[in-house]
């Protein structure tokens, strides 16, 4: 899987110019290489990437924004969601656009050197529909008064300039979504006020918050049949150039909805050569926050499966954080929840059962 996140670049900038992307198998190369290998071209660069750095006071509306300076961004949406004529039957949405710094303005004078990915992503017990698209800036961005996200007809289109409320308006394959979405809670700055470090000696780091008090309501079309729904949704933000070298593997990545209103962010990530780095953030209901510090939460994997190619993966997890009580363990609400586009990750609803129950996500990349 590696191996294809090596080519992910040429295949993007294959598929913008018109042309035949590179093949999706590759075996004549398994070497161990770093998770986001070759996404940029920072040799292109005329000027340095921006890097992320402790004491930056994050400002809002304005960080709701693009940051090109930066090699990757992304604008992440998931929601828990059930059917509200049959609340056994689950639903799980995910709609998320990525910016990449190519470095390709200095030698294309038609572009400004970034490129979008958009990914959208229903399912329920039975199905899964996946579609992913790429566009230059222009056809795909983020975009004030009002805000909004965008690739093509793909639209999260707010009342003004904040976050929310908002529409969600995405169509695709014989599958359309239309929700209306509205925060209950304040906006979540992870680790140091939005510095989120990600390994122990603090050479990797992002600028990272989220909303995670979003209620969610309206339809989905499926083959012409309409479906009523509502639920939870969680909504993160984070940019950085600090992903991008030889000893980033990928990550484990939890967002919980509890019970009792508390929501909680975890993560671990994997380092080449390091220990893995484990944090996250408790969040009350209130929405007061509490960073994890490593002695303070372990994620443990107790079941693996096998996906797409054969990898094994952690599929089910146990998450012990002793000083506030919670013991959860996470299963998977259905067997097979990988995102099969230019690579292939895990991106799937989980229930939550043990001190507290719950529901949220959980994403798997580097498998």
């Amino acid at each position: 899987m590696q191996r294809l996140i090596r080519i992910f670049s040429v295949c993007l900038l294959a598929v913008l110019a018109g042309c035949s992307p590179a093949p999706e198998t590759h075996t004549e190369d398994t070497e161990d290489v770093a998770l986001f290998g070759g996404l940029t071209a920072s040799d292109k660069l005329s000027s340095p990437l921006a890097q992320v750095t402790k004491g930056v006071r994050l400002h809002f509306p304005a960080d709701h924004q693009a940051h090109p300076d930066f090699a990757i961004e992304w604008w992440y949406f998931t929601a828990n969601l059930v059917d509200a004529d049959n609340p056994k039957r689950h639903y799980s949405l995910q709609y998320t656009l990525f910016r990449f710094n190519t470095g390709d303005a200095v030698s294309n004078a038609w572009s400004d050197g970034q490129i979008f990915m958009a990914h959208a992503a229903l399912h329920n017990a039975e199905q899964h529909w996946f579609e992913e698209r790429f566009a230059r800036a222009g056809a795909a961005g983020v975009f004030q008064q009002p805000f909004s996200i965008r690739l093509d007809d793909w639209l999260w289109r707010a009342e003004g300039d904040s976050l929310l409320p908002a529409e969600l308006n995405l169509a695709w394959a014989d599958v359309s979504v239309n929700l209306t979405l509205s925060s209950h809670g304040p906006l979540v700055l992870h680790g140091e006020k939005g510095y989120s470090e990600k390994s122990a000696n603090g050479s990797h780091a992002s600028y990272y918050y989220s909303q995670p008090f979003i209620q969610v309501s309206g339809t989905a079309q499926i083959a012409g049949e309409p479906v009523s729904l509502s639920g939870q949704g969680w909504y993160d933000h984070e940019w950085t150039s600090q992903l991008l070298d030889e000893n980033t593997l990928g990550w484990d990545w939890f967002s919980i909805h509890l019970e009792d209103g508390r929501k909680l962010m975890a993560f671990r990530m994997q380092l080449r050569n390091q220990l893995d780095h484990v944090t996250g953030t408790l969040v009350s209901a209130e929405g007061e926050t509490r960073t994890l510090a490593p002695s303070s939460i372990t994620l443990t994997p107790t079941t693996y499966s096998e996906g797409p190619s054969s990898n094994r993966y952690p599929s089910e997890w146990r998450i012990h954080i002793p000083e506030h009580g919670i013991d959860i363990s996470t299963q998977p609400m259905k067997d097979d929840q990988w995102n099969r586009g230019r690579f292939s990750y895990y991106e799937g609803a989980i229930r939550v059962s043990g001190t507290h129950n719950g529901v949220g996500f959980m994403e798997l990349t580097g498998y």
